[in-house]
């Protein structure tokens, strides 16, 4: 996703996040959204908050990055902060 063809409003708002950030925020967040609404609060409500944890664990990575410059990659597990 370039920032040339930037279409909706969630991709200009968050135009100046870097693209392999932007882009996994942006399908993260639109696939929660659309499982929340899908939820009757039975079985399909437990897929809203496993998407809600990708969502959180994106913002995590990206948070890194804008802090420290570093970052855990993609498709590593990420620190388990309750221990």
């Amino acid at each position: 996703m370039s920032t040339s063809s930037l279409s909706s409003p969630l991709e200009m708002a968050l135009a100046n996040i870097n693209s392999k950030f932007r882009s996994r925020i942006i399908k993260l967040y639109l696939e929660l959204k659309r499982r929340y609404a899908e939820a009757t609060f039975d079985l399909s409500f437990d897929a809203a908050g496993l998407s809600a944890g990708k969502f959180c664990e994106a913002m995590l990575r990206f948070s890194q990055n804008e802090l420290t410059g570093i970052y855990i990659p993609f498709g590593t597990s990420s620190v388990n902060f309750f221990l």
